[in-house]
């Protein structure tokens, strides 16, 4: 009865060794894992950052020179500050949110840009 006692104790004894030895390896992998997502999102952050520099430095460039221009040209200037893609339609959900009486609809006004923008009015 001792035997079968010790015996039992011995195998109770490996398996919280190995169950131990286990999730140690998979505390380790998981810190590993982290560390490689920590570091990828860092890189990923650090991208965003300089294309958001490189953007921003071309859109100031793209300003000053339009500003340069402005003058000789209004309405050139204004125009080529409307898009000419079109807006991006709003989802039901986004229409339920909004207040009814505060529009941020300025299709109106694009389409009234746009059309003096391809009859430019004759300056004085």
């Amino acid at each position: 009865l001792r035997f079968l006692a010790r015996k039992n104790a011995q195998a109770l004894e490996a398996k919280e060794n190995d169950e131990r030895d286990r999730l140690a390896k998979t505390l380790c992998a998981a810190e590993e894992h982290k560390r490689e997502l920590f570091a990828k999102r860092n890189a990923e952050v650090e991208a965003s950052k300089k294309a958001n520099r490189e953007k921003e430095k071309v859109s100031l460039e793209s300003r000053e020179e339009l500003h340069a221009r402005a003058p000789l040209n209004y309405w050139g200037a204004v125009s080529e500050l409307i898009s000419t893609k079109p807006a991006v339609e709003k989802k039901k959900t986004d229409a339920a949110i909004a207040k009814p009486r505060k529009s941020t609809d300025l299709s109106r006004m694009r389409q009234i840009i746009l059309k003096l923008k391809h009859r430019i009015p004759k300056s004085h």
